[in-house]
């Protein structure tokens, strides 16, 4: 089994599907369920915030996809918006420990590196992260490198830059 987080989003809804086509069973993770919701072996609905649903969430789990977040603070609120982009992988990474799973994948940001000096942007850059949303990746990035060391939890993080394709929020698109 394979919990995706952040299953109502474009890279959630594409990884459940193509998952589910391998036959791998996904128990998809979001603050709600939509028309757009993809068909997963189980869906469930709740906040990332909330501890108790998170370790029932990860309960039989093989691999954790995290990729729930927060990206516009005026939706919700600055403080929400760190709370669920931090505070939430605490909450992941502890209930994935809780419950014995050896792999998490997490998706950050490119917008860690924040503006370098030299293009094209490499892994080997130093972040510089200059807004609210790249401090709160980077910061759940260290989260997940210190369970990696202190918990030997296998640890995937990627930093995509703007993720498009069929069904994208086109108000997300620069």
């Amino acid at each position: 089994m394979v919990l995706v987080t952040g299953c109502n989003g474009l890279v959630g809804r594409t990884l459940a599907k193509r998952l589910m086509e391998k036959n791998i069973p996904v128990r998809g993770f979001d603050f709600w369920k939509t028309k757009e919701s993809p068909e997963t072996t189980e869906f469930i609905e709740g906040s990332i915030l909330d501890y108790e649903l998170l370790l029932s969430a990860c309960k039989g789990v093989d691999v954790v996809y995290h990729l729930l977040d927060i990206e516009n603070p005026s939706h919700s609120g600055r403080r929400f918006m760190r709370r669920v982009n931090v505070k939430g992988v605490e909450y992941l990474l502890n209930a994935a420990i809780e419950n014995g799973i050896k792999r998490v994948i997490y998706l950050s940001s490119a917008d860690v590196y924040g503006a370098q000096n030299k293009l094209p942007i490499t892994e080997d850059f130093n972040p510089k992260p200059n807004t609210p949303y790249a401090k709160d990746k980077l910061k759940a990035e260290k989260l997940c490198w210190s369970y990696a060391e202190k918990e030997g939890l296998e640890v995937t993080v990627f930093r995509p830059t703007t993720v498009t394709g069929p069904g994208t929020d086109e108000s997300m698109i620069l």
